[in-house]
């Protein structure tokens, strides 16, 4: 069986646009993924959004913050609520070094 992966997306006030990253996600090829969804206290229709969304797909999972925390607590936010075997943490530019 092929290990979970977990997509990690922050999202704060991103209703129009949060829908096609999800769908995004979701249309990957891995056979075991989870979508966690940080709402960083949204003060649009994110979070009644990101509610349907997870009702329709099990794959999606919520984590809302009542308060406003910023990016980086929200990329962080999906490393200790995701329920993946292995964690790690990177940037693009890192990645491309490496190369």
């Amino acid at each position: 069986m092929a290990p979970l992966v977990t997509i990690a997306i922050p999202t704060y006030n991103r209703s129009a646009t949060v829908g096609r990253a999800i769908d995004s996600a979701l249309a990957q090829t891995h056979e075991r993924l989870e979508v966690l969804v940080g709402d960083d206290a949204s003060t649009d229709e994110t979070g009644e959004l990101l509610g349907e969304l997870a009702e329709r797909d099990p794959r999606v999972r919520i984590v809302r913050r009542v308060d406003r925390l910023g990016e980086l607590t929200q990329q962080l936010t999906g490393l200790e609520h995701g329920r993946h075997a292995a964690r790690r943490r990177g940037r693009l530019r890192d990645a491309a070094r490496r190369r």
